[in-house]
């Protein structure tokens, strides 16, 4: 399974955009992220999608709100280290119905090394991760993005730690802002 993507602009009705907007807020997303699903939702139900992609679609945007969704929690409650990627997944992975939908997408034993899928999964996963929370990557001499190595077994083996994040970020509930 591969998780590469293609941008596509669009132009909205002023009113559309104002009440997708709105949906982001409530969802705790961006309106970029509304759109994106909306789209992947309506590719789903026209039927155009071959059922196996369609069901993969549907396991990964379930993978990503598990992890959006815990990664907005922990910094909520003040539990954000530059350690928030691992910490997010090694939460994820005590969800048995979280690591069985990973376990599906990754088709093989999901500690092992040199599965593609696998590679092409953690990164999206990390990716989601550092959005959800607008986080800024760590990074060492020259500027250059620091790596951390994980111990094993982990279904990564390393990831990129962050500095800080968006603490007046939109998917914060006006109640729940830093």
């Amino acid at each position: 399974m591969s998780f590469t993507s293609k941008t596509v602009s669009v132009s909205l009705a002023l009113q559309v955009h104002a009440a997708l907007n709105r949906e982001a807020v409530s969802k705790q997303m961006s309106l970029t992220d509304v759109c994106q699903r909306a789209i992947e939702k309506h590719a789903i139900a026209s039927g155009f999608l071959e059922e196996q992609q369609a069901s993969e679609i549907q396991l990964m945007q379930e993978l990503v709100d598990a992890v959006r969704l815990r990664a907005q929690e922990m910094c909520r409650k003040g539990d954000f280290k530059p350690s928030l990627t691992l910490d997010v997944l090694n939460a994820c992975q005590q969800d048995a119905d979280w690591l069985e939908r990973y376990r599906k997408i990754v088709g093989s034993e999901i500690y092992a090394n040199g599965n593609t899928a696998k590679a092409n999964l953690n990164q999206n996963l990390g990716y989601w991760i550092k959005r959800s929370v607008d986080a800024k990557n760590a990074v060492g001499p020259g500027g250059k993005p620091l790596n951390m190595k994980v111990a094993q077994p982990n279904i990564i083996q390393s990831y990129t730690p962050f500095a800080d994040f968006d603490r007046q970020g939109v998917w914060m509930t006006p109640d729940k802002q830093f």
